[in-house]
Formats: C-alpha cells, sequence, structure tokens
C-alpha cells in the first residue's frame, strides 16, 4: 500500500488517484515537478472568460 492510500483513508478518501493528483499538484506548485502551477491555471482560466466576454 502506497503512502498516498495510507494517507488518504483517515480523511475518507477512497480513491488513491485523488490524493496522487494532490500530490502533482502540490509539487509543481512548489516548483518540484514542471507544469502549470494552481495559480497560473486560475489567471488562464480568468482570462479565457474575460476574452469571452469581448465583442
Amino acid at each position: 500500500m502506497g503512502f498516498q492510500v495510507i494517507a488518504g483513508q483517515p480523511l475518507g478518501i477512497g480513491a488513491a488517484e485523488t490524493v496522487r493528483t494532490w500530490v502533482r499538484e502540490a509539487e509543481v506548485d512548489a516548483g518540484q515537478r514542471p507544469g502549470t502551477t494552481s495559480e497560473e491555471a486560475a489567471e488562464i482560466k480568468r482570462l479565457r472568460a474575460e476574452n469571452a466576454e469581448l465583442p
């Protein structure tokens, strides 16, 4: 059993993939893994919504 599964059980999270996704996201946000950070993703989402409102 992996760490993510063990760590997720007390939280009531049955799917190990959910915890793995959170770990990957935290690693990206911390700069330990390449990818789009949560902050960058939120900015992209905001800009797309703003662009959709333009005439």
